[in-house]
């Protein structure tokens, strides 16, 4: 059905008179008169009746101009809504996070956000997911923008965008009361046959661990691992109730006791922190504005936060 007949219906009905809801609506009579014609010709039923110069709605018109206000008041209302979620100033942009960027990273770039927009009014709906789940809700356009670590963009997300933004330091963690606690770094040939707290496969930081200990000459080793987490500080726990030792990602809480935190000789250990987005999908005002300042400002927020 023609939302514009729809429109021309309600005018009418609003005005009484076909010239006067001509005029409001910028068009002829006969234009007018045609529209109404060929809506009552979809409806299958005549919706007015002619009473002198003027045309009345019929008992027909009269049952159907209640539900034809009420539906362009909806629409008129959802319009509005989509327009203030575009609109760069009044907008919303869905934003989510690996665990430890919404940690370390997440809250800085928000005050960086707001500080360069001067824009209190723009709405940001946060989470934080997994990389695998980021990803997802990327292509399926439940998110406008991800933080999100390693991931195969070639072979499994060709609809999704990416721009590295930082790269965060990988450590290892090990219980106070362990053999290697006394040491300040460690080689892959000391570790190799330990017990570990290990990362499953949602998070991008299985990719990033594999990749280190293939480079390093140990192409299809697996680690023994007794627990798999998705969180980094969950992970650290783990360790410190001595049930393993585990890779990290270095940040002030694995300071903080309990654990002892090893450097890494010979596995050049750093996880790459991208934004992503969808490929060729609309982006509104809002989204842009903050994809544009985490490109631009990147350098200077990561320098202010020594990443």
């Amino acid at each position: 059905m023609n939302l514009q007949h729809l429109t021309y219906f309600n005018k009418i009905a609003e005005c009484g008179v076909l010239s006067k809801a001509a005029e409001e609506l910028f068009i002829t009579p006969s234009a007018l008169s045609r529209a109404i014609t060929s809506l009552e010709e979809e409806v299958g039923v005549t919706l007015f009746d002619k009473k002198g110069r003027n045309i009345v709605l019929n008992r027909y018109g009269k049952v159907f101009y209640e539900y034809v206000k009420k539906a362009i008041v909806e629409i008129d209302a959802g319009l509005n809504s989509i327009q203030s979620m575009a609109n760069i100033s009044t907008g919303s942009v869905r934003v989510s996070s690996i665990f430890s960027v919404g940690t370390n990273f997440i809250p800085d770039l928000l005050t960086e956000f707001y500080k360069t927009t001067c824009n209190q009014n723009v709405k940001i709906e946060l989470s934080q997911r997994p990389t695998t789940q980021i990803l997802r809700d990327i292509t399926n356009n439940d998110l406008d923008i991800g933080f999100c670590g390693e991931f195969d963009i070639a072979k499994q997300y060709n609809e999704v965008s990416r721009e590295a933004i930082y790269e965060e330091k990988m450590m290892l963690v090990v219980p106070e009361n362990h053999r290697l606690s006394g040491r300040k770094e460690v080689s892959f040939d000391d570790i190799k046959d330990e017990v570990f707290i290990g990362y499953n496969n949602a998070t991008g930081i299985v990719n990033t661990i594999y990749d280190a200990v293939a480079r390093s000459g140990h192409k299809n080793f697996r680690f023994n691992t007794l627990v798999e987490s998705n969180e980094d500080n969950n992970t650290t726990n783990l360790v410190k109730k001595g049930l393993g030792i585990a890779f990290v990602v270095d940040n002030p809480s694995i300071y903080n006791g309990g654990v002892c935190v090893l450097k890494l000789s010979d596995l050049h250990f750093f996880r790459t922190i991208y934004m992503v987005w969808k490929k060729d999908a609309y982006l509104s005002p809002a989204v842009k504005k903050f994809k544009q300042m985490v490109i631009v400002y990147k350098d200077q927020i990561l320098d202010k936060n020594n990443f």
